[in-house]
């Protein structure tokens, strides 16, 4: 067996205790004893502490998944859009509450012929039928920002430049032209919400705002790297579901759904997504290679030919899109 050794450096706190961490983490025989929290776990205990929530979580799967608990106890949803909060994982308010209002909006916009056409159209329709009716937590405190038609603008903003899939590069240098427009702008007080990077409080206990002119180009480049991806990860798993739902109920144009979903409206590039392709490679194989695919829009499938490697590689395309199209032809064997 191969010697293992943890070596005590200037990267491990001064205070580490590599003696009792080597005696706590390789002794063979120590037992690890569970403590389950998951009230759905057989063995965690039901209390009065955790009743409510095992009774929340229980309607929950008994609405997502018909049939699968067996009590008569639990609620089930009757509309159409508190079906398809269920269906869609939304957790962020009741649902049983709240489903006769929500789908009085629904209905609103439904008998208007109202869709959502752009970006805008779409954040102020999850505005007007979801945000009065969300949990005041703190969990909930990025989406309730959308009540602020600052926050709203952003968000749209943010949304149509990955309905264009815009390179990272693209949305670094977007998000500093924002910054920069904000902090020029006379009437602005020149503070930007970067949540947990923030050093300034405003209109809470939390500090979750810089103000960007104080701040060099280096820090705002950093800045802006951080927020892009915790942008990224709020549009994916918070508002979409939301949006999955509008989708659901016909309220969003199709076109403008599937550039919210795949980044591109185009059928044979959200077909080569659906299977494994980047969006970034899809797009280049379709303007530079399409005489390399074979594509079955009936059966959703995509075939690349293995002679288009060489051409890639003759025409200097990047290695990582190379490396990534090999990927792909092996997936087809």
């Amino acid at each position: 067996e191969p010697d293992v050794y943890v070596i005590k450096s200037k990267y491990i706190r001064e205070d580490a205790n590599i003696q009792k961490f080597l005696q706590e983490t390789i002794k063979e025989d120590k037992k690890i004893a569970d403590d389950p929290t998951n009230v759905l776990l057989k063995n965690t205990k039901i209390t009065d502490a955790n009743a409510e929530e095992f009774n929340s979580e229980n309607e929950f799967l008994g609405n997502f998944e018909p049939g699968i608990v067996k009590t008569d106890d639990i609620k089930i949803a009757q509309t159409d859009i508190g079906k398809l909060c269920f269906k869609n994982n939304i957790k962020e308010l009741d649902i049983i509450q709240n489903e006769t209002v929500l789908q009085e909006a629904v209905s609103i916009i439904q008998e208007s012929g109202t869709k959502a056409a752009s970006a805008i159209e779409v954040i102020e329709m999850i505005q007007t039928i979801f945000l009065d009716n969300i949990y005041d937590n703190d969990e909930n405190h990025n989406l309730l920002r959308l009540k602020q038609d600052s926050a709203r603008m952003f968000y749209a903003m943010f949304l149509s430049w990955l309905m264009r899939s815009a390179p990272f590069s693209e949305l670094i240098k977007r998000f500093l032209s924002y910054w920069q427009r904000l902090a020029k702008d006379s009437t602005h007080d020149g503070l930007v919400y970067v949540g947990r990077w923030g050093d300034i409080t405003r209109g809470g206990h939390r500090p979750l705002w810089v103000n960007i002119r104080e701040k060099n180009e280096i820090e705002k480049v950093n800045l802006a790297i951080l927020r892009i991806k915790e942008e990224q990860d709020f549009v994916e798993n918070k508002i979409v579901k939301f949006i999955e739902v509008l989708n659901d109920l016909e309220l969003i144009e199709d076109d403008i759904y599937k550039k919210i979903k795949y980044g591109t409206s185009n059928a044979v590039a959200i077909i080569m997504i659906k299977n494994g392709y980047s969006n970034s490679l899809a797009k280049l194989l379709l303007s530079k290679y399409r005489d390399y695919l074979e594509v079955n829009t009936e059966k959703n499938m995509v075939v690349t030919k293995p002679a288009v490697i060489n051409q890639m590689e003759r025409n200097g395309e990047n290695d990582l899109f190379i490396f990534e199209t090999k990927y792909n032809i092996k997936s087809n064997d």
